[in-house]
């Protein structure tokens, strides 16, 4: 005996499979749209590395260029008694509120970069404080003036602030130099 299906039984079909294929398209979209925010965070951590990067760079190339610039008695680094214009001597400082770069404002306190380093990278110019340090003995010299092989050494402490691509980094380099 053969059974057939009489119509009022299809009506009484619960519609499983298309709630199921219901469920997976949404756990697929859902997957899809994480994955595209996980791109976007991923790109904006790489930007944010290339921007420090570049701010390092630059802040180097300016720390280096102030180095050699004292090294070579250049008069833009070396004009301490002004106490102006990126130069200051700290003995000058000490009296007042501490050392300049506690609280610099760096546009208007500093000295911009202007070496050839960095001219194709986009980036603003470095700036830089150089701050007179009081005058030391060399290794190995007697702290006694009254030696005459004691050489006393110039010293000064050069601070590099520098930004990225899009300002949105900032890296401060600091060294002292002995000229």
């Amino acid at each position: 005996m053969t059974r057939r299906h009489h119509p009022k039984q299809r009506a009484r079909q619960s519609g499983t499979a298309l709630f199921i294929s219901l469920i997976l398209l949404l756990v697929l979209t859902v997957i899809g749209v994480t994955a595209a925010r996980m791109q976007t965070v991923e790109e904006r951590m790489a930007q944010n590395d290339d921007n420090h990067q570049l701010a390092m760079e630059s802040s180097e190339a300016g720390l280096r260029q102030s180095e050699q610039a004292l090294v070579a008695q250049a008069p833009w680094a070396t004009n301490f008694p002004a106490n102006a214009g990126g130069t200051y001597d700290l003995l000058w400082e000490i009296g007042g509120a501490g050392s300049i770069v506690d609280q610099p404002n760096w546009t208007a306190l500093a000295i911009a970069y202007n070496g050839p380093a960095l001219a194709s990278v986009p980036v603003p110019p470095a700036n830089m404080v150089i701050e007179q340090l009081p005058t030391v003995t060399g290794a190995g010299d007697p702290m006694t003036t009254s030696m005459y092989s004691m050489q006393p050494k110039t010293v000064a402490r050069v601070t590099v602030n520098a930004t990225g691509g899009d300002t949105t980094s900032s890296v401060t380099l600091q060294s002292i130099v002995q000229y």
